[in-house]
């Protein structure tokens, strides 16, 4: 069970498809999209082949075939070499634990390719190289569904001794030693998969439904399967690697904070000034309201809890138009203005180095033309923190750093290390519930009004 992705999460897959679905949902703003000092203007990567690790199929099937299968084959094998009158208790419930987690697995793998390799592994014989089958989802659902009834008529038999109990405790990271939780997660999962085939299976899809009348299922909202980061990470990774908390992390690139989000809906405005230079009138952003706003309920009090302000305390997000740097006004260059144009090194030869940041951490040195030009200076530092910003070297790839030089999206709220990678939980099992109710398949354990009910007060 401490393999990445399936009940854990792994750094990879979840960095990815945050990444991937943010930017095709259009819910956050990626700057190296619309500004060209971040050299992939207008470029979309899909979420099944983003960059980097692999997209979400890939993994979910390198997973299932390799990462899983392979270690249950093997504690299959020594299960079966075991004589049988030395077989504890322990042993017969890990085996059957063991292949209710296959069967989730071949659940997850079959939705997205279909026909997957499936390996049987009640002889193990895919270690020797036994014949493995590709089979379908009209093929693998009945079976890992017969497995789950199996799996949970045998953990309603099974009784631990106090020993036995506390040494499960201790193995199992994911349900912390539960046999009634194991036996509603195997259910849950039962009423998922009968529900996913509804279409096309309706006649098992109802003897499922008929079949859990009784059974535990997920129902209270501290019901919910999955594994939190630090359960199961290495000692040499706390830190630094995490899965699911790191995949938050390191989103830069797509946590800036959408201007109109900002403005249009939190009524964050930045306060517009001008300032003539070169003869020129160049407009800037002085700051915003934010401050007042917040105290007197003209700035929705949300927007603190989900956007982090830049390092000088401004809630200013980024346009999604795209900006080619020929508009001295445009919207992105009065934010970057707004650093330096009342800096002293606008006004002062003898200042060659512009610092910015939280406790003014970051510099900027001027280049040989504008150290002996007051006039080149405006296009020097407004061309360098165009480029601090685009390529994300204020943040260094990030999100939470001190010297944001635009509001981001605050994924502290969200960065706990304690937060379990959601396999399954009672808001789902609830809502299956209502849905079988509702189409006609039955009503086990309430009406559909009972379930919709549960599932509000859950959520």
């Amino acid at each position: 069970m401490t393999q990445g992705f399936l009940l854990s999460g792994d750094y990879g897959s979840c960095y990815h498809q945050i990444r991937s679905g943010d930017r095709i949902m259009a819910n956050a703003v990626q700057i190296y999209q619309v500004v060209p000092e971040g050299g992939s203007a207008f470029s979309l990567a899909d979420v099944e082949h983003d960059w980097g690790t692999g997209g979400f199929n890939e993994s979910v099937f390198n997973y299932v075939n390799t990462s899983w299968m392979t270690p249950i084959l093997w504690a299959q094998r020594e299960y079966n070499k075991s004589p049988k009158e030395t077989r504890t208790t322990l042993d017969t419930l890990y085996i059957t634990l063991l292949h209710a987690i296959k069967g989730y697995a071949y659940q997850r793998a079959t939705d997205m390719y279909d026909k997957v390799p499936y390996i049987e592994t009640g002889s193990a014989g895919g270690l020797d190289g036994a014949k493995i089958t590709y089979l379908g989802q009209s093929e693998i659902y009945p079976k890992i569904l017969r497995e789950f009834k199996s799996c949970d008529s045998l953990l309603a038999k099974i009784n631990l001794t106090s020993t036995q109990q506390a040494l499960f405790a201790k193995q199992d990271i994911l349900l912390g030693g539960s046999i009634l939780n194991w036996r509603k997660f195997i259910n849950s999962l039962r009423l998922r998969c009968a529900m996913n085939v509804s279409e096309v299976m309706p006649g098992l899809t109802s003897q499922v439904i008929s079949d859990l009348s009784g059974a535990p299922l997920l129902s209270a909202n501290t019901d919910i399967v999955g594994i939190a980061d630090i359960a199961v990470i290495a000692p040499n990774r706390i830190g630094d690697e995490l899965g699911i908390t790191r995949a938050f992390r390191e989103r830069a690139d797509d946590c800036r904070a959408n201007k109109k989000f900002l403005q249009d809906v939190m009524n964050c405005q930045p306060t517009i000034s001008t300032r003539v230079v070169n003869g020129q009138t160049l407009s800037y952003f002085s700051g915003d309201n934010s401050g007042m706003g917040l105290q007197n309920g003209t700035v929705d009090p949300r927007v603190s809890y989900i956007f982090s302000p830049d390092f000088s305390g401004r809630y200013i997000g980024v346009d999604t138009k795209w900006d080619n740097g020929s508009d001295i006004n445009s919207y992105f260059n009065k934010i970057m203005r707004g650093y330096y144009i009342n800096d002293p090194i606008m006004t002062d030869i003898s200042k060659t180095t512009f610092y910015y940041g939280k406790n003014k951490s970051k510099s900027i040195v001027l280049d040989a033309v504008s150290k002996a030009d007051l006039t080149k200076r405006d296009a020097f530092l407004l061309a360098a923190l165009r480029n601090e910003c685009a390529n994300y070297n204020d943040t260094d790839y990030s999100v939470g750093k001190e010297n944001n030089l635009v509001s981001e999206y605050n994924i502290r709220p969200q960065f706990n290390y304690a937060a379990k990678y959601p396999v399954i939980h009672a808001v789902e099992t609830e809502l299956s519930l209502a849905e079988a109710a509702v189409r006609g398949f039955g009503s086990p354990n309430g009406s559909a009004r009972d379930h919709y009910k549960c599932n509000c007060i859950i959520m």
